[in-house]
């Protein structure tokens, strides 16, 4: 999994900036960091337990690769409870 880091980089009001003209408009604007790193969580958890998908992610990097995707995840996740990464969801609705 490849991820950029450019979202690093923007701040909301860019972001917002961005989004705003005559075309779009921002419906609701929403701090889900909570939310995903609870989400991350749950998909390192399920890393540990389920055997299935255990043994793909092993076959596919080995198991230095497990490690790092789940120490990836926790990481992230500690992050954003940490309040150091906000996640945000953005909702827009097209003027025509």
């Amino acid at each position: 999994m490849y991820r950029t880091s450019t979202p690093l980089l923007l701040t909301l009001q860019s972001v917002v900036a961005a989004l705003s003209n005559e075309r779009l408009s921002i419906l609701t604007l929403t701090n889900i960091s909570s939310e995903h790193a609870d989400s991350l969580l749950f998909q390192e958890k399920e890393l540990v337990t389920s055997k299935g998908l255990r043994n793909q992610i092993v076959r596919k990097g080995g198991l230095t690769g497990w490690r790092k995707r789940r120490l990836a995840l926790v990481w992230q996740a500690g992050l954003l409870s940490a309040g150091l990464l906000i996640r945000w969801r953005i909702v827009l609705k097209v003027n025509v």
